[in-house]
């Protein structure tokens, strides 16, 4: 006796696990696509928000004192102070224009400073406009 409906079965059911497979994959590349382009575009209006990013530091001799007066176009979230390669502190929002006094640093041989921007609600740190000086 030949069961030749059973090998038909077998064929529509292959045919079938290939297609939700596919279709699977499909969704999976698709949302895998618009994360990282939502990514890419982020990354992207940081480093150009970074861009209007301009800060100056005046230090007494011995860093002791340090003014920081925000000369660009945008609101500087925080500000990342390292002295000596270790973290000391991070001062509130410095608004566009606004100059703040730091006076509790000691008296470290190097400090790096760097700027914290909000974007979105998002935070981005604008590495290439770290600044360090030497006391």
């Amino acid at each position: 006796m030949k069961r030749k409906g059973v090998a038909w079965l077998s064929w529509i059911l292959l045919f079938a696990l290939f297609i939700s497979l596919s279709v699977t994959m499909i969704i999976w590349a698709k949302s895998k696509t618009t994360d990282v382009t939502q990514t890419a575009m982020s990354d992207s209006d940081a480093r150009m928000q970074c861009s209007n990013v301009k800060f100056n530091v005046e230090k007494n001799p011995d860093c002791s004192n340090v003014n920081i007066e925000n000369r660009g176009w945008i609101n500087i979230k925080d500000l990342d102070i390292w002295a000596d390669d270790a973290e000391i502190i991070g001062t509130e929002k410095i608004i566009v224009q606004q100059t703040i006094n730091l006076n509790n640093l000691g008296t470290p041989n190097i400090v790096a400073f760097l700027p914290i921007i909000e974007i979105d609600g998002k935070t981005a740190s604008c590495k290439e406009k770290r600044l360090t000086v030497e006391c």
